[in-house]
């Protein structure tokens, strides 16, 4: 399985505010996803998943079940199936409660369909009258 990991600064946004990240990206090869992850799911995430290969030893591979269920809260934009390579124009409404949050790109089909290519166009966060805050 191959992964990539872009992680945001830490944040905080005020509790009576509502922000909505606009975020354009794409996806090239079947099997591929993007996730997004609040907080430091991802990085529990990540300990767990290296510490479950280190106990299966050399040469093991996760699941795609086992995979997804180490996904925990992280929700799901974009995969796995891929039609055709196209920009998406996603809106994610962010929750005032995080502070962090990390965009996760997993491949795990990477031997049958090859590397897969992941683009981030842009990310911009608004509030909900369209005006840019970063």
């Amino acid at each position: 399985m191959r992964r990539a990991v872009l992680r945001s600064p830490n944040f905080r946004i005020s509790l009576n505010s509502q922000i909505e990240m606009h975020l354009i990206a794409s996806l090239s090869t079947f099997g591929s996803r993007l996730y997004i992850c609040p907080n430091d799911q991802q990085q529990q995430t990540q300990r767990k998943l290296l510490a479950e290969i280190e106990t299966m030893g050399e040469g093991m591979f996760v699941e795609e079940d086992d995979t997804l269920k180490e996904l925990g809260n992280c929700e799901p934009l974009l995969g796995p199936k891929v039609v055709r390579s196209k920009m998406e124009h996603l809106i994610i409404q962010l929750d005032p409660e995080i502070r962090h949050f990390s965009l996760v790109a997993i491949h795990d089909k990477f031997e049958q369909f090859g590397d897969a290519q992941i683009l981030i166009h842009s990310i911009k966060l608004n509030d909900l009258n369209g005006q840019s805050i970063c």
